[in-house]
C-alpha cells in the first residue's frame, strides 16, 4: 500500500513591505472605512471582520483563473 502525504508550504514574506492607506471611522463599537492598495484597489469594510478581511486580502496573492499564464507558470508573478 501507497501512502501519500502532502507538503505543507509556509508563506513566505515578499521581498518588499506592501503599502496601504487606511481610512476608518469608529461609531462606538462599530468601524467602517476602505482599504486602499498601491494600485488604488479599494477594500471597502463594515465591522471588524470585514477590516480583518480586508487587511488578509491586501497579503494574500489573488487565485489566478485556470490556463491563465499565472496558473501554468508559478514564476511569472
Amino acid at each position: 500500500m501507497c501512502r501519500i502525504h502532502a507538503a505543507r508550504t509556509m508563506p513566505v514574506m515578499s521581498e518588499r513591505p506592501r503599502q496601504a492607506q487606511l481610512t476608518i471611522e469608529f461609531d462606538g463599537d462599530r468601524v467602517i472605512g476602505e482599504l486602499r492598495d498601491e494600485r488604488d484597489t479599494v477594500s471597502a469594510f463594515s465591522g471588524w471582520l470585514e477590516l480583518i478581511s480586508a487587511v488578509y486580502s491586501l497579503a494574500t496573492p489573488a487565485i489566478a483563473p485556470e490556463g491563465s499564464p499565472e496558473c501554468l507558470d508559478p514564476s511569472i508573478n
